[in-house]
C-alpha cells in the first residue's frame, strides 16, 4: 500500500486552527517543520468538518500528540473523520508547515 500524505498547515504564522482534511481512518505520522518562534502544533480529530463543532485532541497513552520542535510523531489509531492542526504560542517569527502521512 502506498502512503497517503495530506498537508495540514502551509505557512502558518499565527495561533489558530488549520483547515480540516478528510481522514479515512488508521494510524498516521504527524510532521511539523519551519520556524517555530516558540509555537507548538497539535493534531485534532472530529466526526465532522465544522470548525465550531466538537474537536478532540489526538492522544497516545493519554497525552495529546503535539510537537514544539520540527519533527514527527506517530498518531494512535484514529477513526474515519476529519483532522486539523492547531497552532499555539506563535510569535512574530513563527512560520509552520505540517501534514500527516497515512501508515495504514
Amino acid at each position: 500500500m502506498s502512503a497517503l500524505q495530506k498537508n495540514l498547515l502551509d505557512g502558518a504564522t499565527a495561533n489558530g486552527n488549520g483547515t480540516p482534511i478528510r481522514w479515512r481512518g488508521g494510524k498516521g505520522r504527524f510532521w511539523l517543520l519551519g520556524t517555530m518562534g516558540g509555537a507548538s502544533a497539535k493534531i485534532q480529530w472530529s466526526l465532522d468538518d465544522d470548525q465550531t463543532g466538537s474537536w478532540f485532541d489526538a492522544k497516545a497513552d493519554g497525552t495529546a500528540q503535539s510537537l514544539s520542535a520540527a519533527g514527527n510523531v506517530e498518531t494512535t489509531e484514529l477513526p474515519n473523520g476529519w483532522l486539523r492542526a492547531v497552532v499555539s504560542g506563535a510569535t512574530g517569527t513563527t512560520d509552520l508547515d505540517s501534514g500527516i502521512v497515512s501508515l495504514s
